[in-house]
């Protein structure tokens, strides 16, 4: 997928540390109504270090945050360090269980809809069963409001936005996220677990 003009940006939150085997990456978009720019990648950083890395384990390290303005051949592209710990201490599960977030728009189907992994889960908030636990969901759900009204109210950002994959005819437009969705069941990303 590949934004259709400046109008759009790609925002990716880099993640290391001694809790994952390979880094990770949590990667969405947004829609500008003013310019891209390092303080923009900065503030987006901090919204994600605000929010969400103390829900997430201290074995990982979020890195850097990138803001990639417009189609991917073309438009500036700004980086920003952030080195913030997630803010959870104990034991971690494995690096390829992760939190699952949807993102929902407006849309029906699956067109409609997207996703996220978040790494960095606790060992002890995973049932037997797979699911997270009741408490634990709750206090994700609540960061990830958080997270998503302080994206949506940084300064030259519009609105959290959903890419589309090209239609038939043409390049669709992104369509705004209306909210994030913490799923109650544990996800697993096999390529987190690579040989």
């Amino acid at each position: 997928m590949t934004l259709p003009s400046n109008a759009f940006a790609r925002v990716t939150h880099r993640m290391t540390g001694p809790g994952l085997r390979y880094p990770a990456e949590v990667t969405y978009a947004v829609s500008l109504d003013g310019p891209g720019s390092q303080t923009v990648a900065s503030v987006l950083g901090s919204q994600f270090n605000t929010h969400v890395m103390p829900r997430l384990s201290d074995g990982i390290l979020h890195s850097s945050t990138t803001l990639k303005v417009g189609p991917d051949e073309d438009g500036p592209s700004y980086v920003s360090t952030a080195n913030q710990l997630g803010g959870r201490a104990g034991t971690a599960a494995s690096c390829n269980v992760s939190w699952l977030v949807h993102k929902n728009s407006t849309l029906g189907g699956r067109r409609g809809k997207g996703r996220l992994y978040l790494p960095g889960v606790m060992e002890a908030d995973v049932g037997s069963d797979g699911d997270m636990l009741d408490a634990q969901v709750t206090l994700m759900q609540t960061a990830m409001d958080a997270w998503y009204a302080g994206i949506n109210g940084v300064s030259s950002v519009g609105t959290y936005v959903l890419e589309h994959a090209p239609g038939i005819s043409a390049e669709p437009l992104p369509t705004a996220v209306l909210s994030l969705t913490v799923d109650g069941h544990a996800a697993t990303q096999r390529r987190r677990m690579r040989r």
